[in-house]
Parts: structure tokens; C-alpha cells; sequence
């Protein structure tokens, strides 16, 4: 067994499953650090060829589909509104792989597993009729009556995968009411069989690819399906927020840097260079243009660098776009406040609107909850309060104001995010072409570096740069 175990994977070049002989006659999957493949010792008996299919079918499921967590995941979510979605899944999948081992791989020992085991129902009938019908192979296929659903099937184009969600519900609707386990010693599994690590890394991988709505349907589905433990935040958009920043990465330049500096070059020293860089060696004791040297120097590549706290000033008015519907203005904050607290530091939220509600500088994901949260009113900054914030946590930060630029106390507000020395984010996707919003704008424009963002292809252009203080 081990040796037809090590060809099959041989020829499926080496999917990282390994193999765990137990008593029994099936093949299932133990999932786990590393996926296993437990075989009955009963398969034993079975003829090299009957069992090299069996091992081809099993491995192509991760050399080929569903390949990931992820996959079985959406699967069954757009499979929801069925019964029996796990046999619906796990046979729609058998296709996939089947055909994959035959069309792609040119693996047909499948078709002799096939022919080896008894019909056992009108499903594997079914789908045995469509093998030989496609492939040509002898499938060991009974005469019966079918009442049009294998012309059905034979118009999925099974191996298309990028139509997914639309093949897997097409096939669902034809099987739906013959659907019963067929007696293969297949491995049927559900994403329920995964530890809740590998869910949640999945869902990850599902927010970053899908966007809020599906994925929120996606959530909640799990959340019922499996229980409460799964996702960290109570919210799904701030999940999917939060996830979706980390397709994104910054620049944040170091507020302080360090270090010891080297002669890296010889150049033509002149009159007003200072004379500590003057080489006497290389300029033959003249102090003279044209034959004097200097010395260039450069900073060591260990210089120790400091990324400052940053405190993200962010507008939840009602002009601005609710969390639910995709804010491009907290995908922007989610992603500024990711990277510096990946960098070590700390991100205080002053989320503004009819009142400023405020959050000293942390690292923890109350940061995501405030930046999320949204008031729906209008759009005053408490410029007292402000200062009073900043009084508290020190003025030594990196202030960013995200904001559409309707700020009714602009007037007030100016002098003090000068003072700060804030970079302003304008979210102009739903006012750029409300003239009080760009008044606003370009008067806020004129005091404070601006960044401007429509949706998420301008997020990478946020780049946030210090400069005070270098220390030789």
C-alpha cells in the first residue's frame, strides 16, 4: 500500500499529504498540521490499479480542487440554500478531480476503480454515464433513464473554474434529488473537519480576495455553521477592513534616526566645505581647489531608525460613507494604523462628528473598533477637546485627518492641524463635485500636506513623512 501510496503522489507531483494506515475499508482525510490520508487495511485487497485510482482521486483534491480551505468554504456557502450541501459539495468536487486526472494529468486508472466497485444508486449512475460520455473510458456504466439531466451536465464545463459559483449551483440543481452517498471509498469532508486555525486563516484569505457583502454573507454562514469562536472581531466589516489593509502597505518614514557616519567617497574639496572632511593624504597637504580632497560620507546601514505614535483624526459624519458600504476613508485608516502598529508603535483615534470620541494611543484592536465606528451626524471637530487630547498624549505624533472636508468649525480647526503639522487624506469619492466641500479642501489644502482618495486603487499613494529631528 505504501508503495502505490508513494506513486500516486509521485505522479501527482508530491501534494504534501502523508498516510496513515488504520483498520476499516474507506479513505478519509485527518486534518491537522499536517493533513493525513487514513486508509483502511481492508483496501489491502483491492487489485494495485483499483487502489492507485483511489490514491490519484484523493491527492488531486489538493493538487487540484478544491485545492484550499478557502474553496470548500465559498462552496458551501453558495451551496447554503440546499439540502445536503456536504454530499453535494464533496460529489461536485469528485468531478472536478476526475476529470483533472484524465484531461490534465493523463492519469486513467480512476476509470478502473470505477468499473471495479458496483453501481450503488442513481446518482453514481448518473455521473458514471457522463464519465464514459466525455472521456471515452469505460466507467462501468448501467442503462437507465435519466429524464434529460445528463444533457444538463454534459453542458458544465466542470474544469472551468474561475465559473465556480455558477457550476457548482447548476450541478446542485440537476443532482439535488438523487443526491445520496455514493459507495466509493472516497473521503467526504466538510470545512467543519478543519481546526478553527485554518478557518480563520481562510476567512482571511475570503476577505481579501472578496469584497464586503459577500464576504459579511460568508461570516455569518460560518458564524451558524461552526459557532461563535470564529473571527476575533465581533463586527464583520471590521473584519473584512482589517484584512483587506493588509493587501496594502505604507511608507512611514522615521521620525528620528541615529547613528555613526563613514567616508564613502573621495570628491573635489571646496572653500566653504567644512574642514573636518578635508583629506590631506589625497590632497598632498594643499589646501587648494582643484587639488584638495574631501571626504563624502554616508550614514552605516545599522543606523537605528524610530517610528513615532500616530493619532488617526477621522470624520464618521453623515456625509461621509457608512463602514457598511465600503468607506474607502476607514479602508484608509485601517490601513495606516496596520502599519505602524506593525512597526511598533502606538495609534490613538479622535473619530469625529457631532462629538469627538477619543482613544489615547494603543496597539491593540480597540485602534480598528473607533476608526469603524460611525456617528451619522455633523461634522464639528471639539477644537478644545482636541487640545486637550493632545496636551494629554504629547504633541511628538504623527497626526493624519481623514476627513471629505465638510468641517462646518473650519475656521477654528486650521490654526490648531497647522500647529500639529497634520496630513490631511481627502476622501473626495461621493464630493468632489460639491463646491463647499472643495472650498473647504483647498483651504485646508494651503496649510497642510494633502493626500487625495477616490476608492482603493489611490490607498498605496498614502505615504507619511516626518522630519525632526537627525542626530549625528
Amino acid at each position: 500500500m505504501i508503495e502505490v501510496f508513494n506513486k500516486a503522489r509521485k505522479d501527482l507531483y508530491y501534494p504534501p499529504i502523508g498516510i496513515q494506515i488504520d483498520k476499516g475499508f474507506e479513505c478519509k482525510l485527518k486534518f491537522g498540521r499536517r493533513h493525513k490520508l487514513v486508509v483502511g487495511r481492508n483496501l489491502l485487497n483491492l487489485p494495485k490499479e483499483v487502489l492507485l485510482g483511489i490514491f490519484h482521486h484523493e491527492l488531486n483534491h489538493w493538487a487540484k480542487h478544491p485545492f484550499d480551505l478557502k474553496t470548500v468554504i465559498l462552496e458551501e456557502y453558495w451551496l447554503k440554500e440546499f439540502k445536503a450541501v456536504k454530499l453535494i459539495r464533496n460529489t461536485f468536487d469528485d468531478v472536478i478531480v476526475n476529470l483533472d486526472l484524465i484531461f490534465n494529468k493523463g492519469l486513467e486508472t480512476i476509470s478502473k476503480t470505477y468499473t471495479f466497485f458496483p453501481v450503488s444508486n442513481k446518482l453514481d449512475a448518473l455521473l458514471r454515464a457522463y464519465y464514459e460520455e466525455i472521456t471515452g473510458l469505460n466507467f462501468g456504466k448501467i442503462e437507465i433513464e435519466f429524464g434529460g439531466k445528463l444533457d444538463k451536465l454534459l453542458k458544465i464545463d466542470f474544469l472551468n473554474t474561475k465559473r465556480l459559483r455558477m457550476n457548482v449551483t447548476r450541478f446542485a440543481r440537476i443532482v439535488e434529488d438523487l443526491i445520496e452517498e455514493i459507495e466509493l471509498p472516497f473521503a467526504y469532508f466538510s470545512f467543519r473537519d478543519f481546526p478553527i486555525s485554518e478557518i480563520e486563516r481562510s476567512i482571511g484569505e475570503i476577505a481579501r480576495e472578496f469584497e464586503l457583502k459577500e464576504f459579511d454573507g460568508v461570516l455569518r454562514y460560518l458564524k451558524i455553521s461552526k459557532g461563535s469562536k470564529i473571527a476575533e472581531f465581533e463586527k464583520s466589516d471590521i473584519r473584512w477592513y482589517y484584512e483587506r489593509a493588509r493587501r496594502h502597505s505604507i511608507n512611514i518614514q522615521s521620525a528620528f534616526r541615529t547613528g555613526s557616519i563613514y567616508p564613502n567617497e573621495i570628491k573635489d574639496y571646496e572653500i566653504d566645505d567644512q574642514i573636518d572632511f578635508y583629506s590631506p593624504i589625497e590632497s598632498y597637504g594643499k589646501v587648494i581647489p582643484g587639488i584638495a580632497k574631501k571626504y563624502d560620507t554616508s550614514e552605516f546601514e545599522a543606523t537605528k531608525t524610530s517610528i513615532p505614535d500616530a493619532v488617526i483624526i477621522i470624520d464618521s459624519s453623515a456625509s461621509m460613507r457608512h463602514p457598511k458600504d465600503v468607506s474607502y476613508a476607514v479602508l484608509g485608516a485601517f490601513v495606516i494604523a496596520k502599519n505602524y502598529i506593525d512597526n511598533n508603535a502606538r495609534v490613538g483615534v479622535i473619530n469625529f462628528s457631532n462629538k469627538n470620541i477619543e482613544l489615547k494611543p494603543r496597539r491593540d484592536k480597540s485602534v480598528y473598533e473607533y476608526l469603524r465606528f460611525y456617528q451619522g451626524g455633523g461634522t464639528t471637530i471639539e477644537v478644545e477637546k482636541l487640545e486637550r487630547y493632545f496636551n494629554t498624549v504629547g504633541y511628538n505624533k504623527d497626526v493624519i485627518l481623514i476627513t471629505d472636508a465638510g468641517i462646518e468649525n473650519i475656521e477654528e480647526v486650521e490654526d490648531l492641524l497647522e500647529k500639529l503639522n497634520a496630513i490631511l487624506i481627502w476622501v473626495r469619492s461621493d464630493v468632489k463635485d460639491l463646491k463647499d466641500y472643495v472650498d473647504r479642501y483647498e483651504r485646508l489644502k494651503k496649510k497642510l500636506d494633502v493626500i487625495e482618495i477616490e476608492d482603493e486603487k489611490d490607498i498605496p499613494k498614502i505615504a507619511l513623512k516626518r522630519f525632526r529631528t537627525y542626530e549625528n
